[in-house]
């Protein structure tokens, strides 16, 4: 039936999350794609747009940057027809990480300003937790330290909440090294040591 379709379509992008937020890839991509294919059937547009933006986030981590702009774009098209903010933000986050990969700083900046506003409005911490962290990548690599520090203590914050794996231990990173551009060697040091 069409329900068991959506139920099964959901099941495996759910299954999909799951294994992009565990760095299992290939893994994610089989449950994305197939789910993908069960929504553009269905013309579920919510379940094609969120499935194109995890497919984003790992063409992303893969590499595939024209991949993951064009996933980005795709679900970005979808999540504003559906009006649904989170899955906005999270395209949008994608379309920062790219510009950040080709150097596009004040785009990739105007992206994750937009993807905070969203997220904190929509009340989705685990996507306000990845735009903060991505933000403050975003100034480390600038070197503008002093900036960067807020989000990354707030991302760091919220990745404790949630026990993210992923994102904590690049926040104690990014936290060292802004704390190292700070000359603040001894508060750089306990941070390694956490």
């Amino acid at each position: 039936t069409i329900q068991d379709q959506r139920l099964e379509s959901k099941a495996l992008a759910r299954l999909g999350r799951i294994g992009l937020e565990q760095a299992k890839f290939e893994q994610s991509k089989n449950h994305l794609q197939k789910s993908l294919a069960i929504a553009q059937q269905l013309n579920d547009i919510d379940g094609i747009a969120y499935c194109l933006a995890h497919l984003g986030y790992i063409s992303h981590y893969e590499g595939n940057y024209a991949g993951a702009q064009s996933y980005g774009e795709e679900s970005y098209r979808f999540a504003r027809r559906t009006g649904d903010a989170i899955a906005q933000a999270f395209s949008l986050n994608i379309l920062a990480m790219v510009s950040v990969n080709s150097q596009q700083f004040q785009q990739a900046h105007d992206y994750y300003l937009q993807t905070i506003e969203i997220c904190r409005n929509a009340g989705d911490r685990y996507g306000l937790a990845r735009a903060y962290g991505n933000l403050s990548e975003l100034l480390r690599i600038q070197k503008r330290y002093a900036e960067a520090r807020p989000y990354t203590q707030e991302s760091i914050k919220l990745a404790r909440e949630f026990g993210n794996r992923y994102v904590l231990p690049v926040m104690l990173i990014n936290l060292v090294y802004s704390q190292v551009g700070l000359g603040e060697i001894r508060e750089a040091y306990a941070a390694l040591r956490e």
